[in-house]
């Protein structure tokens, strides 16, 4: 009963792919990010960007047995909004998911896939390929910075 499938995102997914965001971004970011940069984050990945982004890009979810482990979603040419349940972290999840958008790139002809990087996943990005173009910050609250990486990889053609 370890199957873990990876499917297309459904409206009735919106909810627990909320949750599984807010709750993802308050525990895994919280050793590496400021309060002010946690509240821009759980801002951003707000339930009207959730839902426009799945309207106009592809955003898919890796379950198992009706629980949601992860989602990730390709925007143009843009990898965005992958997150992995803390519990599931480590297990291979996320480079699942990644695998699959990178598919969906090539399939229309894409040949660079680009993303922007907390902190704290820039080493799972390394590892699955992808390049630093250049470090960068968003200015928050109280004069602080939320500090990222801009990264790229060249699709295999």
């Amino acid at each position: 009963g370890q199957y873990m499938q990876i499917r297309e995102f459904d409206k009735d997914d919106l909810s627990s792919v909320y949750d599984l965001i807010q709750n993802t971004i308050d525990i895994s970011y919280n050793k590496v990010y400021s309060k002010e940069a946690i509240e821009f984050f759980k801002a951003h990945h707000s339930l009207e960007h959730i839902l426009d982004d799945a309207d106009n890009g592809n955003t898919i979810i890796a379950e198992r047995e009706g629980e949601l482990l992860g989602t990730a979603t390709l925007f143009g040419s843009n990898i965005r909004r992958v997150f992995v349940s803390p519990r599931y972290q480590h297990s291979g999840v996320g480079k699942l998911l990644v695998q699959d958008l990178e598919k969906k790139a090539s399939s229309k002809q894409l040949t660079v896939v680009d993303l922007e990087a907390s902190l704290s996943s820039k080493i799972f990005w390394e590892s699955l390929g992808f390049i630093v173009r250049e470090e960068d910050h968003v200015p928050v609250r109280n004069n602080r910075k939320l500090r990222y990486y801009k990264m790229f990889k060249t699709l295999q053609q």
